[in-house]
């Protein structure tokens, strides 16, 4: 058996409950997948992820990340047993056939890793404007959820979303409208991600904008 998880989740920018996973997988014997992608560099006091966050990571059998993300460069990870290692690299068809990250992908990445657990003050910073910006949308009445950097915005209807998405970029916001099928029918969004490199003065005028285009 497996469990497999995002920890944060993509769409509406919520977290799931590892603790929880890791109970699960002790009881059944089963193995847990664990997708960061959206966590590492962001979570934990060393930017470890949310298994870092929520002292898991011993728990967790197949850890995956992205360098594409918080890292700013390319190529992907994954920390396992040697066992599951040395499985993956001798059957897992999209390893075999993948050439190597360009040597300057891999200065890159080196450079960072070193860097990264040091920013706790960049990953406070962005946690507290993406806690502003959802205070700030929901005094607009708008619907939104999570509690990490992905912050969801609900429209509903997905032409509306996307004429407001429009409207938003017409202003300088580069936002593009989520729609059925990558969400469920009716649930249609903005999606908002938060950066270290931004400021309050940045995103103040996005929940007004949005509201005055939505209502």
């Amino acid at each position: 058996m497996f469990i497999v998880t995002e920890s944060v989740f993509s769409m509406d920018g919520d977290m799931a409950d590892l603790g929880r996973l890791a109970g699960l997988k002790d009881t059944h014997q089963a193995v847990l997948y664990v997708d960061e992608a959206h966590s590492v560099g962001l979570r934990g006091l060393q930017g470890m992820g949310l298994a870092e966050e929520q002292g898991v990571l011993d728990r967790i059998d197949l850890l995956i990340g992205t360098f594409g993300k918080a890292y700013g460069g390319q190529g992907a990870f994954v920390i396992c047993s040697q066992v599951l290692r040395d499985y993956l690299l001798n059957t897992a068809r999209s390893f075999i056939f993948t050439t190597g990250l360009p040597p300057i992908a891999l200065a890159w990445l080196l450079f960072v890793l070193k860097r990264i657990p040091a920013m706790e003050q960049q990953r406070r910073h962005v946690q507290k404007l993406s806690d502003r910006l959802r205070e700030a949308l929901a005094s607009q009445g708008l619907k939104t959820g999570g509690s990490t950097n992905i912050v969801p915005v609900m429209i509903g209807d997905a032409e509306r979303a996307v004429k407001i998405a429009e409207n938003l970029r017409e202003h300088g916001f580069w936002i593009n409208a989520v729609r059925p099928p990558t969400v469920p029918a009716g649930t249609a969004r903005l999606r908002l991600s938060i950066t270290a490199a931004m400021k309050q003065e940045d995103i103040a005028p996005l929940p007004g904008l949005i509201a005055k285009t939505l209502f």
